[in-house]
């Protein structure tokens, strides 16, 4: 069984939820620093963040060209996306303190999501993990714990 490579998308968002979870003074990179990364590639606020942390014009190109999987399997639109973005963000950091930027490893939980994820792409036979099965996963865990719900609610839920 070959190894999955990380598509250009976890990559991004995992730079983001780092660089989150140290602005909200977290201690690890929870699966809800993921999910405001997540927000943040889906509402194309992510250029200026490919371009800081040195992301190629290809990589970027095919970040983009997954954007519109990824936002219908939140079944969010555009405005539910951008306000859910804003309002995560503001819980994040009223939460916690700002901590020095530094990388901060992944908790177990967050650890776990990439597991079931990875688990997910090679059972579609992909050979890379992507954005797509990140969303999949966490909206098919919280379903597995709440039933069937709609992403706003989800994203809600996660919030409070």
């Amino acid at each position: 069984m070959s190894k999955l490579s990380l598509h250009p998308s976890v990559l991004l968002a995992w730079n983001i939820a780092n660089h989150e979870a140290c602005l909200s003074g977290s201690k690890r990179i929870e699966p809800i620093h993921f999910w405001y990364a997540i927000l943040k590639i889906l509402d194309d606020a992510f250029t200026q963040e490919a371009e800081q942390f040195d992301f190629t014009e290809e990589e970027i190109q095919s970040i983009v060209e997954i954007l519109s999987q990824g936002r219908s399997l939140t079944e969010l639109s555009d405005g539910e996306i951008t306000t859910t973005r804003r309002r995560l963000r503001k819980e994040l950091r009223d939460n916690g303190g700002v901590g020095n930027i530094r990388m901060l490893h992944r908790s177990e939980t967050s650890r776990a999501l990439f597991r079931r994820a990875a688990i997910r792409a090679k059972n579609e036979g992909a050979d890379e993990l992507s954005l797509t099965h990140l969303i999949e996963e966490i909206i098919a865990e919280h379903r597995r714990d709440q039933g069937e719900v709609d992403a706003f609610e989800l994203i809600s839920d996660i919030i409070q």
